[in-house]
């Protein structure tokens, strides 16, 4: 008996094997079959939409259902940045007569999250030719319940050449902990250098660390010299590490000399994160009077700060690197980090 309840258990389970497998591969054919139907559909519409581009209305063209729609958005994403004047304007009429616009912006409002996500990013090239796609985006900049979705909304503004206030970005996406931090500084990075004076108020309201660095990057990436004495106050006063680092890394992208007393002071800060940005700032705005201070550095505690000193020696030309020769002739740390950029500076 029991060996009999044994087979018959065998047997079912062979055959619930079987017949999921055998779903599986119809699953797996239906899928291939439906890609390779869209693919040719891809296919024949990207060939009508050239026409189109070129020709409008007497291009004639198929019926189009929501499937097109989408097919039609993905491709005129693809040549809205490669076209000019009324081919961008024909383009655009096509998307809004097939619906696909329409369609985005009730998904970007009502659609579950992956799908307000693809919505925003699908919107992008049109919220420079359309208005109520611009207040579709900035909408969701403010009220969407997810983080990436307004992250997406303002780069499409952005993108769109509409940018958000700084104001506006500061109080959607700094405090969220699903806003990718890195692609709030990539959009602050972004909007900096038409926003500059407003980046700088902001800076002068604020003492919370992690919006001063922030702002702070933002400045370095503006282009705007009139924020090199607000840097060098920061540098030299404030009480955060990572406030002083940023700032000295915004003034060495600026490249002003007059962030010279911040450097200097730098040289000496108690962090060896700032005293490495400082080292590093002498080098790309060439402050070779700071070559008696980058010199004691190679004494530094910290590798990285005697290895950003020795490079920043180096680039200043001989004289920089007859004290690196001298240094690299005696014992310790100090002539290892100072041999090892010698050699790559003389290669």
């Amino acid at each position: 008996m029991l060996l009999r309840i044994v087979w018959w258990g065998a047997l079912v389970l062979a055959a619930f094997a079987l017949a999921t497998m055998g779903v599986l591969i119809v699953v797996r054919a239906v899928r291939q079959r439906r890609a390779r139907r869209r693919a040719e559909r891809a296919r024949v519409l990207r060939a009508w939409l050239v026409r189109w581009i070129t020709q409008g209305d007497s291009a004639g063209g198929p019926d189009l259902d929501s499937d097109d729609a989408e097919i039609l958005m993905g491709q005129a994403r693809r040549l809205l940045h490669s076209l000019r004047g009324g081919e961008v304007e024909r383009i655009v009429d096509l998307v809004e007569r097939c619906g696909a616009i329409a369609t985005e912006r009730r998904a970007l409002a009502r659609g579950d999250t992956r799908a307000r996500y693809r919505a925003a990013t699908n919107l992008t090239p049109f919220a420079a030719h359309r208005a109520d796609v611009r207040t579709a985006l900035q909408e969701a900049l403010v009220t969407d319940s997810d983080g990436r979705v307004r992250l997406a909304a303002a780069q499409a503004l952005q993108e769109a050449g509409t940018p958000p206030a700084v104001a506006t970005v500061l109080a959607a996406l700094e405090d969220r902990p699903d806003v990718p931090r890195k692609g709030l500084q990539e959009l602050i990075r972004a909007i900096a250098p038409a926003q500059a004076e407003a980046i700088k108020s902001a800076l002068d309201a604020t003492g919370a660390p992690g919006r001063q660095v922030l702002l702070v990057d933002g400045l370095g990436h503006a282009g705007d010299l009139t924020a090199v004495p607000l840097l060098v106050t920061l540098v030299q006063g404030s009480p955060d590490l990572d406030v002083r680092a940023a700032a000295m890394r915004a003034l060495a992208g600026l490249g002003h000399p007059g962030a010279r007393p911040a450097v200097a002071t730098g040289l000496a800060d108690p962090a060896w994160e700032v005293r490495a940005q400082a080292a590093q700032a002498a080098a790309r705005i060439g402050l070779t009077d700071l070559a008696g201070s980058l010199e004691g550095l190679l004494d530094d505690p910290q590798w990285w700060v005697r290895f950003r000193a020795a490079q920043a020696l180096a680039g200043f030309g001989d004289a920089g690197r007859a004290t690196l020769r001298t240094a690299a002739r005696g014992p310790g740390e100090r002539a290892r980090v100072v041999r090892l950029v010698l050699a790559e500076a003389e290669q």
